[in-house]
């Protein structure tokens, strides 16, 4: 009996010494220890893939992540539907192309999302796209099941065909394969593309396949060598119009004292999807931080004293329309919400938190606790005239007063120019521990701002 209640004492003694310990203590020791912010992008990645608006791959990660969300230990956790999408698009697996002769050579390529694949591999000759109406009709036979090489170099916002020429709408009526473009990078394709490019209409009937500037040189080069290069794409895209719905998943764990206030913490969960991309640091790594400090929340018990909400967006890449309309939606309760982070730059570590003059005083001590979590990775608190100018989802809302802070991370070892938009956006490159530091971070940072005694004040100043 003596033994018992010595235990029931022990036990009595821990259980009163974890109650006391400092949550950014806990926080820090549960991410250091057991952090599985690159297990649920894994996940995430390895079940879904690439994350396209109003596309069925995205719509099944958001009902995942609400379950994710509620195995974690949110009270609620939701798709709320904002819009329509007047189509469905989805970019299959057998997505491949490049030169068949004189010699064979894979070549990286994309199309824009929301445009029209082929039905199987489509072999043609590589012609250049003539100059003149003229040239293209005393050329007739030239052009059907030919691939017509651009004379116009492509960046990131992919190739458009919205306003047809002559010469466009006589190739169409030859049955050409497709249109070629080069881009204006040696190594990159980006994907990019929006549903109000094109009307039923007016949209391309035939691909538009962009390759990189040097893949491009090379089918030239071929040309004017007279060797009659033939390219060949198997391009596996699902374009079906019907109306799509569109949703955020949004969830909660209820603050204890002040429920009506909240914090947010969000990333938009989907992405760009060109051959090759897996959605990882576009923002997948962002997504799994959102879903990893809920899961360290639930699992810590912590409940400070406003409300955690976490978000996960769709529609960013087609102009922030989740967040957009979200803010529009809840405008009448904007006032209650105490700050919000969102995390979309990639997965390379932070290494600076900046505010706004008018609210420094108020984070002094934001990152006590979280200075020496991850030694190699320190993060500094500076001060800035202003918010910037939200370039992803905080836009909306910075615009309408309420605090958003966008943490800012290192420019290595991963060039972020390397992943954006582009086919190398995959998980191999994501650092663990570097998205461990991350999520330490913003947990750390959501808990103290949750459970801040004082209202951070509104702060207009919006850098333009």
């Amino acid at each position: 009996m003596k033994y018992r209640s010595l235990c029931f004492l022990a036990l009595a003694v821990a259980s009163s010494a974890l109650a006391s310990e400092d949550p950014i203590d806990r926080i820090v020791a549960e991410t250091r220890a057991h952090g599985q912010s690159k297990a649920i992008l894994m996940e995430m990645t390895g079940r879904f893939g690439p994350r396209v608006t109003a596309s069925p791959a995205l719509e099944a990660a958001q009902r995942w992540a609400v379950q994710k969300f509620l195995r974690y230990g949110c009270d609620t956790a939701e798709m709320q539907k904002y819009g329509e999408a007047p189509v469905s698009f989805q970019r299959g697996k057998d997505c491949r192309g490049g030169l068949t002769s004189p010699y064979e050579v894979d070549m990286a390529f994309t199309t824009p999302a929301y445009t029209v694949g082929t039905r199987g591999d489509v072999v043609g000759p590589a012609v250049r796209c003539p100059k003149t109406l003229e040239e293209a009709k005393s050329k007739k036979g030239q052009w059907k099941g030919a691939w017509i090489l651009m004379p116009v170099a492509v960046g990131m916002r992919a190739p458009r065909l919205d306003k047809p020429t002559e010469i466009d709408s006589y190739l169409d009526s030859c049955g050409i394969a497709g249109r070629v473009y080069g881009t204006t990078s040696d190594e990159y394709v980006w994907t990019h593309g929006k549903w109000t490019d094109y009307t039923i209409e007016n949209r391309p009937k035939a691909p538009l396949v962009a390759i990189n500037h040097r893949d491009f040189g090379l089918v030239e080069y071929n040309i004017d060598h007279g060797r009659k290069p033939q390219l060949h794409f198997n391009i596996d895209n699902h374009l079906v119009d019907r109306p799509t719905p569109l949703y955020n998943v949004v969830a909660e764990i209820r603050g204890s004292a002040a429920p009506q206030e909240c914090v947010i913490v969000c990333a938009h969960q989907d992405s760009w999807d060109g051959p090759g991309s897996q959605g990882a640091m576009d923002n997948g790594t962002g997504s799994a931080l959102v879903l990893e400090v809920a899961r360290i929340f639930g699992k810590l018990k912590l409940r400070p004293k406003r409300t955690m909400r976490f978000i996960l967006w769709s529609g960013e890449e087609q102009g922030l329309l989740g967040s957009t309309a979200y803010s529009a939606a809840h405008s009448q309760e904007l006032g209650n919400i105490q700050a919000m982070i969102n995390d979309d730059a990639g997965q390379n570590p932070y290494y600076l938190l900046n505010v706004p003059a008018q609210l420094h005083p108020y984070f002094r001590d934001a990152l006590r606790g979280l200075e020496n979590s991850y030694p190699e990775y320190p993060v500094k608190l500076g001060v800035s005239e202003e918010f910037p100018n939200g370039g992803s989802d905080l836009r909306s809302f910075l615009e309408k007063g309420v605090p958003g802070f966008a943490l800012q991370k290192t420019e290595g070892p991963v060039n972020y120019t390397h992943i954006w938009h582009t086919q190398f956006d995959r998980v191999d490159l994501v650092n663990e521990r570097m998205v461990k530091q991350c999520a330490t971070y913003v947990a750390g940072l959501a808990y103290r701002l949750a459970d801040m005694p004082q209202r951070l004040p509104r702060v207009t100043n919006l850098k333009k």
